[in-house]
């Protein structure tokens, strides 16, 4: 499992594309930025395993957090 501080890194070179699907998602900037915030608390509490590539696990957590809103 990475640590936290190189996942939240990974994910802030994601940021910019993580935004741009969040607002594809919801397609309302405010309720967009909430996701990617909510994403970024999940990678931090539970990033994804060693095993697994970063974006598609953002894309499911992303999804995930849109379902249950």
């Amino acid at each position: 499992m990475p640590s936290v501080s190189t996942t939240l890194d990974q994910l802030a070179a994601e940021s910019g594309w993580l935004r741009r699907l969040a607002r594809s998602l919801v397609n309302d900037p405010a309720s967009a930025d909430d996701l990617v915030q909510d994403a970024y608390v999940l990678a931090a509490e539970h990033p994804p395993g060693d095993d697994r590539p970063l974006r598609p696990w953002l894309v499911r957590v992303l999804r995930n957090l849109t379902r249950t809103r």
